[in-house]
């Protein structure tokens, strides 16, 4: 069986009444995140996902051990599925956001350039010509290949940069940069998370890039849902406190 024309044009009005409905289930109960048993599926980077997103799930493990967590991959997809409904939160770089529903501030970022520990190109801050004699290792995120932030930002130094590898993660970036004189531009965050787990060094950019500044974003439909705001409020909960002292 297939829709007729009529009912394909119907869908989208459909789907709003149906989100519509379910908020107002949402709201009408009250949510204790002790005894839920609710699934938030939330759409972030496996950046968002080491620095936000696992320490989230420790948090949640001890106040609220029934609730499930859905980490899904962005990229066009995952707004696309956002926009439907069918994902609760998106975790981006403010410019990734949609137009169309809120979102609050999580928290910013710097840049920073990151090798191998033995590097001796890194054993003290970098200058620009180095920089730019090293080999290098770029993000495009995904299978779409999207530029990242600072890949973006760097673009009209393409000519000067020896880029060599190519990943789709950033968290794949530092395990392909050990025993190589390779460097990356990563964020000063991820580099922190995986100082003590990897033999990496990093130093400051010696490029001024603008700060990246990452937003958590709901949709409007869902904008007076309970367990939305509280998912939310445990999320920026964790991204200031695992700041530390930067």
């Amino acid at each position: 069986m297939l829709p007729t024309a009529y009912a394909e044009a119907l869908w989208p009005l459909v789907r709003q009444i149906l989100m519509s409905a379910e908020q107002l289930v949402e709201a009408s109960n009250i949510f204790d995140p002790s005894v839920s048993q609710r699934r938030f599926r939330i759409s972030a980077s496996d950046f968002i996902m080491a620095v936000i997103v696992t320490p989230l799930l420790r948090r949640l493990e001890k106040m609220a051990p029934q609730i499930g967590v859905d980490v899904i991959p962005t990229g066009a997809p995952s707004m696309s599925a956002f926009e439907s409904g069918d994902i609760d939160l998106v975790i981006t770089p403010e410019q990734y956001l949609s137009p169309y529903h809120p979102s609050e501030p999580l928290f910013e970022d710097e840049h920073v350039v990151i090798g191998c520990s033995h590097n001796e190109a890194l054993q003290a801050p970098i200058d620009i010509d180095r920089f730019f004699e090293l080999g290098h290792i770029a993000v495009s995120v995904g299978v779409g290949r999207e530029l990242s932030v600072a890949e973006r930002a760097l673009l009209s130094y393409r000519d000067r940069r020896r880029i060599e590898v190519s990943a789709p993660t950033f968290s794949g970036v530092l395990w392909m940069l050990p025993g190589t004189q390779r460097v990356a531009v990563l964020q000063k965050r991820l580099a922190l998370a995986f100082e003590n787990a990897l033999p990496l060094k990093f130093q400051p950019l010696p490029i001024e890039l603008p700060r990246l500044k990452e937003r958590v974003q709901y949709h409007s439909s869902r904008a007076n849902d309970i367990g939305i705001a509280w998912l939310v409020n445990e999320i920026k909960l964790v991204a200031e406190r695992s700041s530390g002292d930067y």
